[in-house]
């Protein structure tokens, strides 16, 4: 897929992703969906709240 101009390309590790007992591709789902969710953010904003959002005990459960 070609990347557009003013577009977002997010690079993790396997830490952000990851929960102990859960499938990847449900975790992957849920950064994809929280990437979407705040699409808008400038770059510095997107990674705070996507640091916060997946430390988040409730994130398991609320991006899915």
């Amino acid at each position: 897929m070609p990347y557009l101009a003013g577009g977002t390309l997010v690079l993790y590790t396997d830490g952000l992703v990851e929960r102990r007992g859960e499938d990847i591709d449900t975790s992957v789902q849920r950064l994809t969906g929280i990437l979407a969710g705040h699409a808008r953010l400038r770059p510095h904003h997107l990674a705070d709240t996507l640091l916060s959002a997946s430390a988040s005990p409730a994130a398991a459960t609320t991006w899915r």
